[in-house]
């Protein structure tokens, strides 16, 4: 589309560029000169239900700064299982792009050997909306330092992104996280973002020789007004080739104080390598020493969410039920099921179950070999679920003999 396009619809096609090379697109919007040139005026522009596939950039529209491209509507697919058929680059790409939707995209298989692969990439975009999109397996394949980023919001303000999935981005890794190594969410040189409701894991090994940093979420020191609420950041990944690498599950550069909210968030590392959080210059192992270095996160938690696997962020955790705090205007997941009053943490709100009880924790301060017949135990039961309990059945064996139940009433905490 060229220069001026205005009130144009694309819905229910199959689009294949020829050829996945540089300047290839699905789609251009732009200027008319040529298919990278950028173009003012290009406005309400819909592209619902398209599959786009073998091309460097599924979508890319290219504005002028003067005269940015304006009400773009994306709701598409992008990507492919065929190798030859990759996009190559970038799902989506908005350069001077104002007042958009990305919603409801599934975004996968993007690989590169060149640089840095994004999902979906904000250059220099105004107001944009990134919702209910399934951002997964964006890798790069080269040996120069370089990993995928899910969505990456860079010189663009305002922007929303709620209720994604974001998993699987690869490469070899880079020591900062900026336009290099592997990460779910980034923001660079943006100004308030909200950042609401998203799940991010970030898994599997990788090698080289650096001390290589990784993180689920990723904000620089020239960002500001950023509101940071109710997601999950998970990040097990290892690199395979220097012990001193580390994976994160939040990396700011930002200093506390660019943050207007944060809290309600899911941080989660696991393997030798994780490391909670880093901020104010130096690495945050623990809860308590984030919730100390930001003064923020009074509500965030530290709990494995017990994805249904690393490639289906839906989970039934209930340490994540009624953790969150309520978002206006989002009343819905990313399945479109509705949020509760107190909405779980995550894109995908979890089922709460009529009865669920939880064990939550074995209180005595003994070892179990220190036990002798007449020692009590005790122990902490949560009532997860939506009906009220007033009686349960508990069981325990000793020494691998029956099991002993007792039936616990009027007791339950």
């Amino acid at each position: 589309m060229g220069q001026g396009s205005k009130r144009i619809t694309i819905k229910n096609v199959n689009i294949e560029a020829g050829r996945n090379g540089s300047t290839t697109s699905g789609i251009f919007i732009g200027g008319s000169t040529s298919a990278t040139a950028s173009g003012a005026d290009n406005d309400s522009i819909v592209i619902d239900n398209v599959n786009i596939q073998k091309a460097y950039y599924g979508i890319y529209a290219y504005g002028t700064s003067a005269n940015p491209a304006k009400r773009i509507y994306i709701t598409s697919s992008f990507g492919s299982d065929s190798t030859d058929n990759f996009i190559t680059q970038r799902g989506v790409y908005l350069y001077y792009a104002n007042n958009i939707l990305v919603n409801y995209n599934h975004i996968y298989n993007l690989t590169t050997s060149s640089s840095t692969p994004q999902g979906i990439y904000l250059y220099h975009s105004d107001t944009a909306t990134v919702m209910n999109n399934i951002i997964h397996s964006v890798i790069y394949t080269g040996t120069s330092g370089y990993g995928g980023h899910g969505i990456e919001s860079y010189y663009s303000n305002n922007a929303l992104i709620a209720n994604n999935m974001i998993y699987d981005m690869q490469g070899d890794g880079w020591t900062s996280i900026t336009a290099s190594s592997m990460a779910g969410i980034v923001i660079r040189y943006s100004n308030e973002n909200k950042v609401y409701f998203n799940s991010v894991n970030l898994f599997g090994d990788y090698t080289r020789s650096n001390a290589t940093i990784t993180s689920a979420f990723f904000a620089d020191a020239n960002s500001s007004e950023l509101d940071v609420r109710n997601n999950i950041f998970a990040n097990s990944m290892m690199n395979t080739d220097n012990i001193g690498a580390k994976s994160y599950a939040i990396y700011s550069l930002a200093a506390p104080s660019a943050y207007t909210f944060l809290d309600y968030n899911d941080y989660y590392v696991s393997g030798l390598q994780g490391v909670l959080g880093y901020f104010n210059s130096t690495d945050q192992t623990t809860l308590a020493s984030l919730r100390a270095a930001t003064g923020k996160d009074v509500h965030s938690i530290n709990v494995d969410p017990e994805f249904t696997s690393n490639t289906d962020l839906h989970t039934s955790n209930s340490d994540l039920s009624s953790m969150g705090t309520p978002i206006p205007d989002i009343d819905t997941d990313i399945d479109g099921d509705p949020r509760y009053p107190i909405p779980s943490i995550g894109a995908d709100e979890v089922e709460l179950l009529p009865i669920n009880l939880k064990l939550a924790s074995i209180d005595n301060t003994i070892h179990g070999c220190e036990y002798s017949g007449n020692t009590p135990v005790k122990f902490t039961v949560v009532n997860m679920g939506t009906t009220q309990i007033t009686t349960f059945d508990a069981s325990y064996i000793l020494d691998a003999e029956t099991p002993v139940t007792q039936i616990f009433a009027n007791k339950f905490k």
